[in-house]
């Protein structure tokens, strides 16, 4: 497995991980793959009852409109912009553990 980290503005085959804290709505690079998927992450988080919370997955399969296979949303709970680090490092821990590396 390769995991990088790049512009979700790319249109690239793959998976796209991206990290959700609890309770936020989808924004940044999150809203704007929703725009290009015309609302499917925003349709599956609230069909899934997907609110972020740590430890939860969303995996939403052959999303319209954009070239990856699958994107992911990842959970990390209630993150304050001074553990940004460690968020990413649990993001690429959970790709690893459920594709392995």
């Amino acid at each position: 497995m390769n995991i990088s980290f790049a512009d979700v503005s790319l249109s690239k085959p793959g998976a796209i991980a991206l990290v959700v804290t609890e309770g936020n709505a989808l924004a940044g690079a999150a809203a704007e793959l929703d725009r290009k998927t015309g609302g499917a992450l925003k349709r599956a988080t609230k069909s899934a009852n997907f609110t972020g919370k740590a430890g939860s997955v969303l995996e939403i399969v052959a999303p319209h409109g954009i070239a990856a296979s699958r994107v992911l949303l990842l959970g990390v709970g209630k993150a304050a912009r001074s553990e940004e680090r460690r968020v990413g490092k649990e993001c690429l821990r959970r790709c690893r553990s459920r594709w392995g590396a």
